[in-house]
């Protein structure tokens, strides 16, 4: 089993995570390549970690529940963009959704005129490989008024870019 703190504790950008392993042998060969990947977490991160799991967990029910409606205003709002898909449909256990605006143009160019003309910032799903090629990825890691508004202003401007 792995996990991070990233979402649960809202400790995203602090690559710190955990491994439990199923056997001391698989543990040691896990530790050669940890090795190569970092050298050690920042100290900081480390106490923030040990207050996230030995501190209540009251936090982390009311942040799914926060997440659950951010996602679903998204899901909503994009659901009503004329050219707008959503494979795969409701994202679950993450704060994004990876929408597809391929009606618009390449994802590469729908990313950079959102940014350029809109003030909207969305990741060119193309970055993630062939796959990611015409989706946008969008974060809804915002207060939920901020996702609302954020989509309204995605539809205008995508209605405005319809090709």
């Amino acid at each position: 089993a792995f996990g991070t703190f990233s979402k649960t504790y809202a400790m995203d950008g602090w690559r710190l995570g955990w491994v439990v392993a199923p056997t001391e042998a698989a543990a040691l060969e896990l530790a050669k390549v940890r090795y190569y990947v970092s050298t050690s977490s920042a100290t900081f991160s480390q106490h923030a970690a040990v207050a996230a799991l030995t501190s209540s967990q009251d936090c982390v029910l009311e942040m799914v529940a926060a997440y659950k409606a951010r996602r679903d205003a998204i899901v909503e709002g994009l659901s009503r963009i004329d050219g707008v898909t959503l494979p795969g449909g409701s994202p679950m256990g993450t704060y994004y959704v990876f929408p597809n605006v391929s009606h618009f143009g390449s994802s590469a160019v729908v990313a950079k005129r959102l940014l350029e003309e809109y003030g909207l910032a969305c990741v060119d799903g193309g970055v993630f490989g062939k796959e990611g090629e015409g989706h946008l990825r969008i974060a809804y890691s915002c207060p939920l008024e901020d996702c609302k508004r954020g989509v309204e202003r995605l539809g205008a401007a995508l209605a405005s870019m319809r090709q």
